[in-house]
């Protein structure tokens, strides 16, 4: 299995680390490598989309011709908190070029700026108890799409969603040890 961690801006060495250990512990053979430009996207079972800073991943990307690659495909995605708002439709702030995989609207920085960054305990489908780590972290503020489905909320709010093989989730779940997001997006293309 090859998986690529979008390279552009964000958390990519953590997910790159999370995804090769996931990997190893189901058994899978495989291999994750930073995807940077459109011709590293070829060959690809899945892709990582980060945190990080929404905008500039998003203008990043769409300048490497690599959003509208995975606007027109149907790779899996696993794309968490800025990775979230490029997954969506529509977001609020600056414009942005989106991948546009699941039809949902993004708030960004929903729970506040990086002073108010908490770490939490959530339910997300099939897994209990999970550690999430909100750093401006975005939330779903509507979601339009019937084959998408809510797989995790927190105070109320929508802070994660599946739909086929996309899963968009508004937390970090590279910066835990626990690896069941990473686990959970694997099978999901196996």
């Amino acid at each position: 299995m090859r998986i690529g961690v979008l390279g552009l801006q964000g958390a990519v060495s953590e997910h790159i680390l999370s995804t090769d250990l996931a990997l190893n512990e189901l058994g899978i053979e495989g291999t994750v490598s930073e995807v940077r430009e459109t011709t590293h996207l070829e060959d690809l079972d899945g892709i990582i989309l980060p945190g990080g800073e929404s905008t500039t991943i998003s203008g990043l990307s769409h300048t490497s011709g690599i959003t509208n690659q995975l606007r027109n495909s149907d790779l899996p995605i696993l794309a968490t908190c800025a990775g979230m708002i490029l997954a969506g439709t529509s977001c609020d702030g600056p414009q942005q070029e989106l991948i546009k995989r699941i039809d949902m609207h993004v708030t960004r920085n929903a729970f506040g700026t990086q002073r108010e960054s908490f770490e939490t305990r959530l339910n997300l489908k099939h897994i209990r108890e999970l550690p999430a780590v909100f750093i401006r972290a975005p939330i779903i503020e509507t979601l339009h799409d019937r084959k998408a489905k809510a797989i995790a909320e927190f105070d109320g709010k929508i802070v994660g969603a599946k739909k086929g093989k996309t899963i968009a989730v508004s937390f970090h779940p590279e910066l835990t040890s626990d690896l069941r997001v990473h686990k959970m997006f694997l099978k999901s293309i196996k």
